[in-house]
């Protein structure tokens, strides 16, 4: 059901979307590339039932990675063992909720793994080790939808998945995606106008370019273009994450000029380019991080790489 949704979603508007599910007992990834529909569910994998089963799957360092803080790795199997053992425990802290959060870019970037070998190679696929070009990326599932803040469920989506290009952001935060299949089998009409006005919360659009440079050049620059007539222009450093505000249902034509070493999305490093985007919840992300996401090799560095990003997204 959950696919079906998001290939009625692609056909909408003729785009290629991605649909991540993180559950407790399972995690599923539906994703429409140039037309062609894939799945895959996870059912070893979620966040209380088979929490344990990620221990199995990747190293601790791969979880400690995604925390801000410094945490011993034997504390942290105790902890996922015990979110096992209580799956209807919710957490009580910052340091727990920031653990869950951990654990869910890991399950995410397991699950759309799986999907890389069964997307056509064609003009959406620039890069093989990365997603293609999506237009649209739906999460659901408690851990993204019930969020502190929205920034934290769309830093979950660019570190688990690490889009590229420009593509939009949107949360199921109702659970609508998978029954709306149910309904459009009925009453398709009825199933658009919900999920059109209802079903998903636009959190914005990001703007990921790839490749890297050293800290804090100049990765690209951009100029917003918003309906009234007035323009803002910021130039992005290599490394951070930038928020420009532009309300939901309010667009805006965005110019983007990437130094040499950037490509964003459109498969030559340095090509300028100009789209129209679309405001929401958070507004315009800027993630340019690079793609690869760099990671430190010191444990301090990359907490305190992993706390600046959490305060860039307002969390």
């Amino acid at each position: 059901a959950f696919a079906q949704t998001v290939q009625y979603l692609a056909q909408l508007d003729g785009i290629n979307v991605l649909g991540v599910n993180v559950g407790g007992a399972s995690a599923t990834a539906a994703s429409v590339v140039d037309r062609q529909l894939n799945l895959r569910v996870r059912s070893d994998l979620g966040l209380s039932y088979n929490a344990a089963r990620l221990l199995d799957e990747v190293p601790v360092e791969s979880i400690l990675r995604w925390l801000p803080f410094e945490m011993d790795p034997g504390d942290l199997r105790d902890a996922v063992l015990n979110k096992a053992l209580r799956p209807r425990t919710l957490p009580q802290t910052r340091q727990e909720l920031l653990l869950e959060q951990a654990l869910a870019r890991e399950i995410l970037r397991l699950t759309v793994a799986d999907l890389s070998a069964r997307w056509p190679q064609g003009e959406s696929r620039l890069y093989k080790h990365l997603l293609p070009k999506f237009h649209l990326i739906v999460g659901a599932g408690g851990v993204l939808a019930n969020v502190a803040s929205f920034g934290q469920a769309a830093l979950m989506l660019l570190d688990g998945l690490q889009p590229v290009g420009v593509c939009g952001l949107a949360l199921d935060r109702v659970g609508l995606t998978a029954p709306l299949s149910a309904v459009a089998l009925v009453n398709p009409l009825a199933a658009a106008q919900v999920m059109e006005q209802d079903a998903l919360l636009n959190l914005g659009t990001v703007v990921a370019p790839v490749g890297t440079a050293r800290e804090g050049e100049t990765a690209l620059t951009f100029r917003l273009n918003y309906e009234d007539e007035r323009t803002l222009e910021v130039e992005v450093a290599y490394g951070s994450l930038e928020i420009i505000p532009l309300p939901a249902g309010r667009t805006a034509t965005l110019e983007l000029r990437p130094s040499r070493r950037f490509d964003i999305g459109l498969g030559t490093r340095g090509q300028a380019g100009t789209t129209k985007v679309e405001g929401g919840i958070i507004g315009i992300i800027v993630d340019a991080r690079g793609r690869p996401l760099p990671m430190a090799e010191d444990a301090a560095e990359q907490q305190a790489r992993m706390q600046r990003w959490l305060w860039d997204m307002g969390s």
